[in-house]
């Protein structure tokens, strides 16, 4: 562990949902199955069930603690691992009063990566990165503002 230069962690909390957030899921969730049965589409309607499930189940999920590691070669997020070569640019940025890593991988289901940094590490891990990665502008895709707006 000691090979490490920056490591610090996060507890992850999760937001509490109103009665009014199960509402509008489950009434949004049975109108899109009753359209897409009405149209003949049951892939359709199996997906918009399951998809809401699976938001229901999200929403109650206990939070968890993020590890992240640091050095010269590496950034570990638990259990994954990022090689510096590998990232094609970072930014870091403050978003609602805390610092947030972004970082542009090759992987193609995950192109953008967001870590949350602490403030006593930042200049750090700006030394680490800036060593192996380009620095340059990453824009917060609009799936990952779409998820927070729905409260995720």
């Amino acid at each position: 562990m000691d090979a490490y230069e920056v490591e610090w962690r996060r507890e992850n909390t999760n937001r509490q949902k109103s009665a009014d957030w199960y509402w509008v899921l489950a009434i949004l969730a049975c109108a899109g199955i009753i359209v897409s049965f009405l149209i003949g589409n049951l892939l359709l309607a199996t997906i918009i069930g399951l998809s809401a499930v699976i938001m229901m189940l999200l929403a109650h999920a206990e939070p968890h603690e993020t590890v992240c590691r640091l050095d010269h070669r590496h950034l570990q997020i638990n259990d994954m691992t990022y090689r510096l070569r590998d990232m094609q640019a970072y930014h870091i940025d403050e978003k609602d009063g805390e610092l947030v890593m972004r970082f542009k991988t090759e992987h193609i289901l995950l192109p953008v990566v967001i870590v949350h940094i602490p403030l006593e590490h930042a200049e750090t891990i700006d030394m680490i990165m800036g060593s192996s990665v380009p620095a340059e502008y990453i824009d917060e895709e609009l799936s990952h503002r779409l998820l927070e707006i729905f409260g995720f």
